[in-house]
């Protein structure tokens, strides 16, 4: 009988597990079942991911649209403020040479008419 100190025992261990190991995903690989693309789309968990990953993408999508759409009234309402201020500037301008919308131009009304003699 072969006397067998730690050292020995210890290896011995070691390539039973290797072995054990090498066996076992030797097996994993063959016992893997074969599924086709058909059946991995109707799998719950798959179906699950895949409304999870529309789900993301409309979200992302929504995100999208709502920041454009928000950008788009940023410039609508910029577009609008200046053009506010264009015509009030025109107004004050008028204002202050003396020009009024609803006052009469003499000069222009000479034009019109001939001048008075």
């Amino acid at each position: 009988i072969e006397k067998l100190g730690p050292s020995t025992m210890l290896k011995k261990n070691e390539d039973r597990n290797r072995a054990n190991r090498s066996v076992y995903f030797q097996n994993q690989v063959v016992m893997k079942p074969k599924i086709s693309n058909q059946n991995s789309m109707n799998s719950p968990r798959i179906k699950q991911d895949q409304s999870q990953l529309n789900e993301s993408k409309r979200t992302k999508e929504n995100m999208r649209n709502s920041k454009e759409e928000s950008i788009s009234r940023d410039i609508q309402s910029k577009h609008e403020q200046s053009e506010h201020y264009e015509k009030e500037n025109e107004l004050k301008g008028n204002e202050e040479s003396g020009y009024n919308e609803h006052s009469i131009n003499m000069d222009e009304l000479l034009q019109q008419f001939g001048e008075y003699k």
